[in-house]
């Protein structure tokens, strides 16, 4: 059974209560010798009640042995269980939180405390979560609860977060400084433990600067590449040397150049050799597909 009295040892005097007895009672104390909760009623009488609730006619005894609990956190609250003591809040409004324990977790930016925290995750989405469960399962967000490919920021500098395999160091490739000058910078920063998470609107600024910079993260390799682009079918000319196939099953074959044409589809084929494919590459820079049925580079594929 749950003992009230380690509830209350550490709430303040004053505290509203509710008895079925009583009505709504003021607590007192939680006597030390024997853990008794004490309260006061409107009329100014001291009652006591025992670790579990029961009501005692004085101190020292019981009125009822059997009797239920009759002591509660309010007239509308009846669950000892459930029921926290009230505080300041754990958290403010502002604060990056993460949810504890062995599982990975995004975390949340709280945005509104009301008797519930109100909470935004990385991509704008807005979630809810009870003060019991946030109490319970939350904890301030730290540099060390960061996972590799999470996008950070810091006095306008935004960043993905890098840790170096087998040494140990905290790092931070940063790819977007935004300040007096904004800039597009690869490097790598260690020991910066200003940063927190970004929100959702930095986070989309990055990849944007990112993109403008000619570059594209790849979230699932966690890895940065330079945006290659796209090969213009306008610089294939008569007798220019390439490589075709009809489809990606096909081995890619070395010929000669000759057009282009629209074929019977709507879908645009090369002419190499007096016969149409559907697949063009150069063969300059691929001569390594040869007899193969690889893909090519994404800046290649035109078709």
């Amino acid at each position: 059974m749950i003992n009230i009295a380690n509830i209350l040892k550490d709430a303040p005097k004053g505290m509203k209560l509710y008895s079925p007895l009583f009505g709504e009672v003021e607590f007192c104390a939680v006597d030390t010798a024997d853990s008794t909760i004490v309260v006061r009623t409107e009329h100014g009488d001291k009652e006591w009640f025992s670790t579990t609730g029961k009501y005692k006619i004085n101190k020292s005894h019981f009125l009822y042995s059997d009797s239920e609990c009759l002591l509660f956190p309010s007239k509308e609250c009846r669950n000892w269980e459930t029921w926290l003591l009230p505080t300041k809040p754990m958290f403010k409004v502002g604060d990056w939180v993460v949810r504890g324990s062995g599982f990975v977790y995004e975390p949340l930016l709280i945005t509104e405390i009301r008797d519930y925290y109100i909470c935004e995750l990385q991509n704008g989405e807005r979630v809810t979560y009870t003060l019991n469960d946030v109490y319970k399962n939350f904890h301030l967000w730290t540099i060390q609860d960061a996972k590799d490919g999470d996008v950070l920021s810091a006095d306008e500098c935004y960043v993905i977060f890098k840790e170096i395999d087998g040494l140990n160091i905290k790092c931070y490739c940063t790819y977007h400084y935004m300040g007096f000058n904004p800039s597009f910078h690869i490097n790598t920063l260690q020991n910066k433990t200003a940063f927190k998470p970004a929100t959702s609107k930095e986070r989309t600024l990055l990849f944007k600067k990112m993109q403008e910079a000619g570059y594209q993260w790849y979230a699932g390799k966690k890895e940065l590449k330079k945006i290659q682009p796209h090969y213009d079918i306008s610089n294939f000319h008569a007798g220019m040397p390439v490589l075709v196939r009809e489809t990606s099953l096909n081995a890619w074959q070395y010929v000669p150049f000759s057009h282009c044409y629209i074929g019977g589809d709507g879908s645009t084929r090369f002419n190499a050799g007096l016969v149409g494919f559907t697949q063009c590459i150069p063969f300059d820079g691929n001569e390594h597909m040869v007899g193969t049925t690889n893909m090519p580079d994404e800046c290649y594929i035109n078709w």
